[in-house]
């Protein structure tokens, strides 16, 4: 009987898998396994030949319940358990967005430096806004709220015209990683997982040095040309010395803001993946396919939006979120008397360039320019590390992949760069691996 339950449940969640996840049914899932378990230990002992065979598997028993018994009296244990299904769905689905940021040959490269020029020169108005918003006085929540809106809508701006943004990638791409460690385990497949790494590596630090270069360059060329249209620099002496100074990693806050906001990018990919499982589960885009208003308009129409909602969700999900989290935390900070702030590498870059072209470097002074750019190189490393360590941790705890695989992957990855370190680099000249869309 158990033998035939076992079908059942697989379909169950591969039925789960393609129409989204509920939190009731899964927990039902998880009571029925543990019960198809113990039916299993139970059957077992009263079969088991008597004398030693009896007695391990009696032994087997006990341990099982009593572990079942302290389970069942931890909260860590229930939450773990309600939540390791969801949080491999939205896994899944971060991941699947991930296979879009990772360039496997030359020209996907080359699609991705463009994609990050673009970004980086969208994120340059992204800044500008950002200074006049938070520099003229207005009331913090509604401070915070345009602040939020203006990152937001840059963001889903990308998303719409196929822009990088670098700092939303390692929380996608980690996700995607662990997939790949999944169906790469094992000696023969170790190749392969290499090869994967190499491309995500190459590829993140494509789209973080096309968003720096193309913002600090576009923000310089935008000051210029405000000073020829306006006569005054785009920002005030203090408003600049701020946006320099503020970056200093050693006089503020700049390594635990910039860690926060690795967090708040790490958060946004749950964000995304929720959504799109909320969608799923409750037929959004079927509803949309066939509204009344279906009647009025040609069906190709609404069939138009409920493919276009089903491609986007995700993504808009994945960045109205961190858009708000990332404008909102200093207000939410201050209502509680925390001194919270954000610091996101391309936002910070465009930042600084903003003030140094304001104000001059020879007035600002060559020691706070180098300690700005040391505050930028500081937030560069944290934003990536810590949201795709965060991503990456996750995924790995809701496949359950153990501790020596996790080792014995480093071990293997070390070795390589010690022997290759170009291909981390740079994509190699020949590929016989299929071109991808990146968008």
């Amino acid at each position: 009987m158990v033998a035939e339950c076992r079908p059942e449940m697989a379909t169950i969640v591969a039925h789960l898998d393609a129409r989204g996840v509920n939190l009731d049914i899964v927990y039902a899932l998880d009571v029925i396994e543990k019960s198809l378990a113990l039916m299993q230990l139970i059957s077992g002992t009263l079969l088991a030949q008597p004398g030693q065979p009896k007695i391990l598997s009696g032994l087997r028993l006990t341990k099982d319940v009593i572990r079942g018994r302290i389970n069942d009296r931890s909260l860590w244990s229930l939450a773990h358990n309600s939540f390791r299904l969801p949080a491999r769905k939205f896994v899944e689905w971060a991941g699947k967005t991930g296979k879009h940021y990772i360039a496997a040959n030359r020209q996907e490269y080359a699609q991705m430096w463009k994609a990050a020029l673009g970004g980086g020169l969208l994120t340059v108005g992204t800044a500008a806004i950002k200074l006049m918003v938070t520099h003229h006085g207005l009331p913090r929540f509604i401070e915070g709220f345009l602040a939020g809106l203006n990152y937001a809508v840059s963001f889903v701006l990308m998303q719409n015209f196929h822009l990088a943004l670098a700092t939303k990638q390692p929380s996608m791409t980690g996700a995607t990683l662990e997939r790949i460690i999944q169906n790469c385990q094992g000696t023969s497949k170790v190749d392969e997982l290499i090869t994967y790494v190499q491309r995500i590596v190459r590829t993140q630090l494509a789209a973080a040095l096309g968003n720096v270069l193309a913002v600090a360059g576009g923000a310089l060329f935008f000051c210029v040309i405000w000073r020829l249209l306006f006569g005054s620099p785009f920002l005030s002496a203090e408003t600049s010395e701020y946006a320099v100074k503020s970056l200093n990693p050693l006089r503020s806050g700049t390594i635990f803001f910039a860690a926060l906001t690795g967090v708040i990018l790490w958060l946004s990919s749950l964000a995304g993946g929720w959504i799109e499982n909320w969608a799923v589960y409750h037929q959004l885009p079927r509803a949309i396919a066939e509204h009344r208003l279906g009647a009025a308009l040609k069906p190709e129409t609404l069939l138009r939006f409920s493919d276009s909602f089903s491609k986007n969700i995700a993504g808009w999900g994945g960045f109205v979120v961190p858009g708000f989290m990332l404008g909102m935390a200093p207000t939410f900070g201050q209502f509680f008397g925390v001194p919270l702030d954000v610091r996101h590498v391309t936002l910070s870059t465009g930042t600084m360039a903003l003030g140094i072209a304001s104000r001059g470097p020879g007035v600002l002074g060559s020691g706070a320019l180098l300690m700005a750019g040391l505050g930028i190189a500081v937030t560069f490393v944290l934003n990536l590390s810590v949201s795709f360590y965060l991503a990456l941790r996750l995924a790995l705890r809701a496949q359950d992949v153990s501790p020596s695989d996790h080792l014995n992957i480093l071990r293997n990855l070390w070795c390589e760069f010690r022997t290759r370190p170009r291909d981390f680099f740079f994509p190699p000249r020949n590929s016989t691996v299929p071109i991808q869309s990146l968008h």
